[in-house]
């Protein structure tokens, strides 16, 4: 029962129990065995999900401005991960159910101030969220020596038009990727003038940095 949760993870989970097992799997990229079916099995422990976190979080391209200890301790002090991390388990590890790192702000780096512990259901309807307060914003579609190829209203409008993926224009315009399918994607507001010509003579506003 979740009443039952605190009590749980203070005798199975208090970080001056498991801080040291902790830091060998992450400092000493400890992974015991290569075998996927290991992997997957380690993945499902409290150790696990943390040291593949922190994997991902350093394979992105947000930037991670904590380091690794720092990270392990806040993730071991934070009793909301402990507690889905037992219901996931307790519901035979439901992928809605497991509990994942989100950047509060989507547009900054992982720190300490800006992450929070969802659930991967919660997460998605999250970055839906955040991808649909992009759909309305008129976007510009450059080849790579800047010369404009179209205009499209919206993100699903040149989803609809290119056959491209939304998630990928998105990532384009946000800065994720310098390019995708070989094109530069702006948003129309930001640019100073008509005349970007593969320079940088785009307005750099917050949202991208």
């Amino acid at each position: 029962m979740i009443q039952n949760y605190d009590s749980e993870i203070e005798r199975r989970y208090h970080p001056e129990n498991m801080v040291d097992n902790l830091q060998i799997s992450v400092y000493d990229n400890f992974m015991p065995s290569s075998d996927p079916h290991y992997i997957t099995k380690y993945r499902k422990t409290l150790k696990g999900l943390i040291h593949h976190s922190l994997q991902r979080q350093k394979k992105r391209k947000h930037g991670v401005l904590y380091s690794d200890y720092d990270f392990i301790m806040w993730c071991l002090k934070n009793r909301k991960l402990n507690r889905l991390y037992l219901l996931w388990r307790e519901n035979d590890y439901r992928r809605d159910l497991r509990p994942t790192i989100d950047r509060i702000n989507p547009l900054k780096s992982y720190s300490l101030d800006n992450i929070q512990i969802l659930t991967y259901a919660e997460n998605v309807r999250k970055g839906n969220g955040e991808l649909r307060k992009t759909k309305g914003k008129k976007i510009i579609q450059y080849d790579l020596g800047g010369k404009e190829v179209e205009r499209f209203n919206s993100i699903i409008e040149a989803q609809e038009k290119t056959g491209f993926l939304a998630s990928n224009i998105c990532n384009a315009l946000k800065g994720r990727l310098k390019t995708y399918k070989m094109f530069v994607w702006k948003y129309q507001k930001r640019l100073k003038d008509e005349g970007y010509a593969g320079q940088k003579d785009y307005e750099e506003s917050e949202e991208i940095k």
